[in-house]
């Protein structure tokens, strides 16, 4: 018997030139006559390792194979005169005086002689790549049918069968039943077998580790039964899960204790396993804080689901981990659950997303800047917890230097900043709005100051927002005002103006309350309060118009032992466009048992503000 797996090798040529190199060695090790045979066979195989580099390169494959025919005749090459240079080196190579046909029989009929059958097991063929798969079964069909040499193939069939109909004119499986003779395929695995040996397997590992104690095996069982049950199709899925959690345990049993809780620790090593992307998300969500100290889950968990449906296993394992997003709303979790802030890093410190990009993505991103749609690029970044990252990138490079470019950049970092709440950011490190106008003022000093104002006109215009446009007319680059001139201001003024006059433009918007002072302070008074009150008419509007004139904060309660989340109003702030005793009046008429969690937040916290302003005697509508 010989073994032979073609996926330790990497392209059609060394797979054709490993299988041959098999063979001779075994043959020419057990046989009598394996001398002989083996000779025999490497002028043999001469002929068609050097076809199948011919087959990378031309996309045809050596007339050896018949000329035109064959999964190989579809393949694309590298290089006609790359495959020019091999012809003739496979010229060169073919003994002097013996025909191929010739030289096959002597082959035939020295193995043949031995009087042994030969079985040559080929694994992992489902693993090879579609030009590796078409060349082992060419050989296989055409140039290794030797007698007395039996092929045993463990594989996939319908991958192997989908990667053959990308080269071959048939349907994948028609062109298989020509090549194998028997078929012989392995019995599905039974689910009751299935999460037998998967969990009688995970118990046994953490008893080898002496942490059984530290098992709930109730929790285990539910976990797997409710939710986890659907990733174990397979016998492999099972073994290659078991073979990784054998591996992790031991770095997280510390004598009688465990770094994490180990029914915590499968669940997220099975989103790890199965569903990446949403392991991903769920770190990257909670590194960057997406939950939000206001979000009561549903939210926060639409953001993290993106396109999964509500029963998606991975939802359910997510709710059995994070109980404040299950069914059961617990918002206490104990050490060291992975629902602990203080013990959440633990699960992740095997696979934890990358944060930064890699050398040749940076020269990527930094590539694409000035196409159009640089800024799903940066909404990308945020998603995965890299967003400053990036902005340090843009801020360190080399800016834009057509023309054209600088305005698609510009454009994108004004339609992004759109996005953004003004405070947003890291502390130490200014808030992404403001890195973002900066990113915008290097670029622009890298060009003409001639150049400036239709730069960034012209961007204005080409972005979806607010943001460019009232980023150079409000002030905010107190050391250059005059980077923009005196008509372009106008312009600016008047493009920002139009828009902001859109209620659709407003709302929603993470900078309302920056907007609306802004048109408050920049002349048209009448106009921003008009606006302001035409939000508040509605009930999501005047949510809408408490949460953009409100700022979450987190505070320690008397004990100094547990932190707790609150809202400061802004109401004097509000109270300059719309007389606040309005807002109380307004949220008079809303029925408080209809509000969320966040909207009663929310309305107690003004309620509270205007009270403390009616004592000070700071509103005019609210005197005590």
């Amino acid at each position: 018997m010989i073994d032979f797996n073609p996926w330790e090798w990497e392209g059609p040529k060394q797979v054709a030139e490993a299988f041959f190199a098999r063979l001779i060695e075994e043959i020419g090790r057990r046989a009598p006559n394996g001398d002989e045979i083996s000779a025999r066979l490497s002028r043999y195989a001469a002929y068609f390792t050097l076809g199948a580099s011919i087959a990378e390169s031309a996309a045809a494959i050596l007339p050896l194979f018949a000329p035109g025919v064959g999964p190989l005749a579809t393949l694309l090459g590298k290089s006609l005169t790359q495959a020019g240079k091999q012809a003739k080196a496979a010229s060169d190579a073919r003994p002097k005086n013996e025909p191929l046909s010739e030289l096959r029989e002597n082959v035939s009929q020295s193995i043949k002689a031995m009087a042994k059958t030969i079985i040559v097991t080929i694994d992992d063929v489902d693993r090879l790549t579609t030009a590796e798969t078409a060349i082992l079964f060419q050989l296989l069909k055409s140039n290794a049918d030797f007698p007395n040499i039996v092929y045993l193939i463990l594989c996939d069939r319908e991958v192997v069968a989908r990667n053959l109909e990308n080269v071959v004119s048939e349907r994948g499986d028609k062109y298989l039943e020509k090549i194998v003779q028997l078929g012989l395929p392995l019995p599905k695995s039974y689910p009751e077998k299935l999460r037998a040996i998967l969990l009688d397997g995970l118990i046994e590992i953490v008893r080898k580790n002496d942490a059984e104690r530290l098992l709930d095996r109730d929790r285990l069982f539910n976990l797997y039964d409710h939710h986890a049950s659907s990733y174990f199709r397979t016998m492999r899925d099972v073994k290659r899960f078991l073979a990784t959690f054998a591996t992790l345990v031991p770095a997280l049993v510390h004598g009688r204790d465990a770094d994490v809780d180990l029914v915590d620790f499968v669940g997220i090593e099975i989103l790890r396993a199965f569903a990446p992307d949403f392991y991903e998300s769920i770190y990257c969500s909670f590194i960057i804080g997406v939950e939000g100290l206001l979000s009561e889950g549903g939210e926060f968990l639409k953001k993290l689901a993106g396109k999964r449906e509500p029963n998606d296993p991975a939802m359910g394992i997510f709710g059995e981990l994070f109980p404040r997003f299950g069914p059961q709303k617990l918002l206490v979790a104990d050490m060291p659950r992975v629902a602990h802030s203080r013990a959440f890093d633990r699960y992740f410190i095997f696979a934890i997303p990358p944060d930064q990009y890699s050398g040749a993505e940076e020269n990527d991103v930094l590539a694409r800047r000035t196409h159009p749609g640089f800024e799903k690029e940066l909404e990308t970044a945020r998603s995965r917890g890299r967003l400053q990252y990036l902005l340090e990138l843009l801020l360190g490079a080399s800016p834009p230097s057509a023309i054209d470019g600088a305005v698609e950049y510009l454009a994108a970092l004004g339609t992004f900043a759109d996005t953004l709440r003004p405070d947003a950011g890291v502390d130490d490190r200014g808030s992404y709005r403001t890195q973002l106008y900066t990113a915008t003022v290097k670029c622009l000093r890298a060009l003409n100051n001639a150049l400036w104002t239709d730069i960034v006109v012209t961007a204005s215009r080409k972005s979806t927002g607010i943001s460019l446009p009232l980023s150079f007319i409000s002030g905010i680059d107190a050391e250059h005002p005059a980077m923009i001139n005196d008509a372009g201001i106008s312009v600016l003024r008047e493009l920002a103006a139009k828009r902001i006059a859109s209620l659709q433009t407003l709302v929603k918007h993470p900078a309302l309350r920056e907007i609306l002072l802004w048109w408050l302070e920049n002349g048209d008074e009448a106009g921003a309060r008009r606006m302001t009150e035409t939000l508040i008419e509605s009930e999501n509007g005047l949510f809408d118009v408490l949460s953009a004139f409100s700022v979450a904060n987190v505070f320690r309660d008397g004990n100094a032992r547990r932190r707790r989340s609150g809202i400061h109003a802004l109401a004097e702030d509000l109270d300059r466009l719309v007389p606040i005793r309005k807002i109380i009046d307004r949220l008079e008429d809303v029925d408080d048992d209809a509000l969320t969690w966040e909207q009663r937040i929310l309305a107690e916290a003004f309620r509270e503000r205007a009270r403390y302003m009616a004592t000070q005697g700071t509103s005019a509508e609210l005197q005590p």
